[in-house]
């Protein structure tokens, strides 16, 4: 496990998903077996994803501040493809708020840098 900086966001990267588990459990917030079993199989999916397309992806942790840390994975490559990462979002098969979210800033991004272009 270590945490590294990235956007200007520090992110818990963890080696295995066991190391995932462990910190899950660990929370001061003790979030019930039920939501780690939901959020580890939920950011599998994900990871997989990410793995099968080529990519070096780990489960990790965004920091946002004291309180607030999501669940997600770290994906270390610099250059991911629209396509995979539409793949990597929609990997899950009930898609989170943050998944659908993501999806729609992600479209509303390329759409306008597409017409800024034109």
């Amino acid at each position: 496990m270590k945490t590294i900086n990235t956007n200007g966001e520090d992110v818990i990267v963890f080696d295995n998903e066991e190391e995932f588990i462990k910190y899950l459990r660990d929370c001061p917030q003790k979030p019930s077996e039920d939501y780690i079993k939901e959020t580890v199989e939920h950011e599998r999916a994900h990871l997989q994803m990410a793995i099968s397309l080529g990519y070096d992806a780990k489960y990790s942790i965004r920091i946002v501040d004291e309180f607030e840390k999501y669940p997600t994975i770290y994906i270390s490559d610099k250059e991911i493809s629209k396509k995979d990462l539409v793949k990597i979002i929609m990997a899950p098969k009930i898609p989170s708020k943050n998944d659908v979210r993501n999806l729609e800033m992600l479209n509303k991004k390329w759409y306008r840098t597409f017409f800024n272009y034109l």
